[in-house]
């Protein structure tokens, strides 16, 4: 059973679940699907689903009414292991699944969302991780990494383990595969892809960018992605992408193969992620990353062979970076194909999904947690 508190997720776990019931296990999820089923291809691989309106922000009222559902839903079920991942899915998830005895309870940490927070939110942010590592049997880092950060926080994850080099399902590199890149006489064009979000850095690649449009004139930026709607401070960056000079906002897109193919590189400058996937699907398409070399990102991108990474914060750094592979083209694609070798080579969709079904038979086939 996994459980997540965004019906989104669902359909970027589709391959493992898929590869999981094609290896005999029989597969549910729970998430907020907000009265909607789960995703058509996955609703004959899935022996059953549940609708639990798993909310993001702290809500005391709501979020005990969410913990008894899943403990009601866990003791008629009885699932053998219960997987749980996001911050609330994971809390929510892990404590239901202990209160009703279930054999194998593993949290999957794809992030730390206190890593930069300040004052009591970072406090209770803490508190309530650290709750949920001790609680959980085993525990899967979506990143080195992010383990290290976590460690270096003080949270208690001893035991913890990172699948090969990392990630939830990898990226499919068919459907990420290379196109040509438009160098000779082409206007440079920057690509983000992501939510419009100050965690992703959109504050600094706008700064950024506007260096950039100082020396290269002619340069642009096209921006995928939408507000976070439980954040007004993203409401308001989506407002400014519409009145600076050379930034072309799209919206949210399913279509980004077909959007990275008209850019010369991805800029990414996040302050903190458990592993990117959009990186991953920028190499394997080719096309290099400049970024910050924040959590998660230092596994994503080999700095130097398939983007630039500088430090977190740094906007002029940032700004050097992107002109030195807009400046020069033909190396930038060259950078592209390096990425898209170092992909290819540690974070291949078949490879991570198969990890992820060697280690949930091996967790079916055993009496005991790693962590115990």
């Amino acid at each position: 059973m996994f459980v997540v508190a965004h019906a989104r997720t669902v359909g970027f776990l589709g391959p493992l679940i898929e590869a999981l019931a094609a290896d005999g296990v029989r597969c549910g999820v729970v998430t907020n699907f907000d009265g909607n089923p789960p995703p058509e291809r996955l609703q004959p691989v899935l022996a059953w689903w549940a609708d639990v309106p798993i909310h993001r922000n702290p809500s005391p009222v709501a979020d005990l009414r969410d913990l008894v559902r899943l403990w009601w839903l866990f003791r008629r079920v009885r699932p053998s292991v219960v997987s749980a991942s996001t911050p609330k899915g994971g809390l929510l998830g892990v404590l239901a699944a202990r209160a009703a005895a279930v054999p194998h309870v593993v949290y999957q940490v794809r992030g730390f969302r206190a890593e930069h927070a300040r004052g009591a939110g970072r406090r209770l942010h803490v508190a309530l991780e650290s709750l949920t590592l001790r609680a959980a049997h085993d525990v899967v880092f979506n990143s080195e990494s992010l383990l290290r950060t976590m460690d270096a926080n003080g949270l208690p994850v001893a035991g913890g383990v990172v699948l090969g080099r990392g990630s939830s399902v990898g990226v499919d590199c068919v459907r990420f595969s290379p196109t040509p890149m438009a160098i000779d006489d082409a206007v440079p064009v920057v690509g983000f892809v992501g939510r419009v979000h100050t965690d992703k850095g959109m504050n600094d690649l706008l700064a950024a960018f506007g260096e950039v449009r100082a020396t290269l004139g002619d340069a642009e930026l096209v921006v995928v992605g939408d507000a976070d709607p439980t954040d007004p401070s993203s409401a308001a960056l989506l407002e400014q992408l519409h009145d600076r000079p050379g930034v072309r906002y799209v919206g949210p897109t399913r279509e980004i193969p077909a959007m990275m193919a008209t850019f010369h590189c991805l800029a990414l400058p996040t302050w903190r992620e458990g592993l990117p996937n959009v990186v991953l699907e920028a190499q394997a398409c080719g096309r290099p990353v400049v970024g910050y070399a924040a959590t998660g990102v230092v596994d994503a991108v080999a700095d130097g062979v398939g983007g630039v990474l500088v430090p977190v914060g740094d906007v002029g750094a940032f700004a050097a970076a992107l002109r030195s592979v807009l400046s020069d083209l033909p190396a930038a694609a060259r950078m592209g194909a390096a990425g898209r070798r170092y992909v290819e080579e540690h974070f291949e969709q078949g490879a991570v999904v198969e990890r992820y079904v060697w280690y949930y038979r091996d967790l079916l086939g055993r009496g005991v947690s790693r962590r115990g």
